[in-house]
């Protein structure tokens, strides 16, 4: 059975899904589709899961890999819901991206639970994670010289 991919865009605060005419610069191609589909682990066995980028699905976190609008792979972890990602990974630009926003208790320890070990991480606010999420780090790039021409 294969699954298939859909797209979600960013609106608001939240991801809702997207035409497929759509053409929205912020728009995110789910290769694995909906989470609930990733098998269930134990969240004490989510870092080998993140250190091995491989998809995964949690107590309340999951990892996942997407394809940004600019056809690069970015793998994701989030905590909750998409609103929360905990960290990205670029695979483009090989750099991996740490939500340093503060958390819930919770959420805290799936950050803990999560955080690859043995690699250094740009930590950004849960705003620039979002950007990253759906972008990646050109996201970043590009929303810092709107800024400096603004």
């Amino acid at each position: 059975m294969t699954r298939r991919a859909y797209k979600r865009v960013w609106e608001g605060d939240a991801w809702v899904k997207a035409s497929s005419s759509s053409n929205n610069q912020n728009t995110f191609n789910m290769k694995q589709g909906n989470y609930m589909s990733l098998k269930m682990i134990a969240n004490g066995k989510a870092r080998e899961m993140v250190e091995n980028l491989r998809p995964f699905r949690g107590s309340n976190v999951w990892g996942e890999w997407g394809v940004n609008s600019y056809d690069n792979k970015l793998y994701g972890v989030y905590s909750y819901r998409y609103t929360w990602p905990l960290f990205v990974y670029d695979h483009a630009a090989d750099v991996w991206y740490e939500n340093d926003s503060q958390f819930s208790q919770s959420t805290s320890r799936h950050r803990t639970q999560c955080r690859p070990t043995g690699v250094q991480t740009v930590k950004c606010g849960v705003e620039d994670m979002r950007v990253v999420a759906v972008s990646g780090g050109i996201g970043l790039i590009e929303r810092a010289n709107k800024g400096e021409q603004a």
